[in-house]
């Protein structure tokens, strides 16, 4: 029963490998693909384990994406601190919103989290920080662990979002 609960984490590994081979010059899209699997994984999470039903989750990914953004064109370009920062900045507004729409129930909560993530998004677009509705630019990445550079095929950003991804799922199976 616990080897079968470990049991995507080797499919997940065996899809990313053969992804990497199948599809070398697709790996831009395999890559955002992936991220939206991290994306699914946090829906499975509050819907599937907290019973929880919200709209707004994408506010987290975003705020998390700014703050991983603006650490790299300000502070460093290294790409581990900059996923650990995401990691916590969203986590942080996660919380906060949180504490303050888990009074609402049903459908004003579906709404109170549409609403926070539209508040979230105007302000991101407003803000001269985040570049508005241009855009942050400036943004670079250092190599993964000051080895592995990222390239235009998008190699290295493919192996890097499927290591997160195949990290958060042994995390979560661990957890739950």
């Amino acid at each position: 029963s616990h080897v079968m609960r470990f049991l995507p984490v080797p499919l997940l590994i065996a899809a990313a490998v053969f992804t990497f081979f199948a599809f070398p010059y697709d790996l831009g899209f395999a890559t955002r693909v992936v991220i939206i699997m991290l994306f699914v994984l946090s829906l499975d999470l509050i819907l599937g384990v907290a019973g929880i039903a919200t709209l707004g989750q994408a506010a987290m990914y975003g705020i998390g994406a700014y703050s991983a953004g603006l650490y790299a064109v300000h502070v460093t370009a290294e790409p581990l601190s900059g996923l650990l920062l995401g990691c916590i900045s969203g986590a942080l507004i996660a919380w906060v919103s949180g504490m303050m729409l888990m009074r609402a129930h049903g459908l004003t909560l579906i709404m109170l989290t549409i609403a926070v993530a539209q508040v979230l998004q105007e302000i991101a677009n407003k803000a001269p920080i985040t570049g508005g509705a241009d855009g942050l630019r400036g943004i670079r990445m250092d190599p993964i662990l000051g080895i592995f550079q990222f390239d235009f095929i998008g190699q290295a950003g493919f192996i890097y979002a499927s290591t997160v991804l195949i990290l958060v799922v042994i995390f979560l199976i661990i957890l739950y």
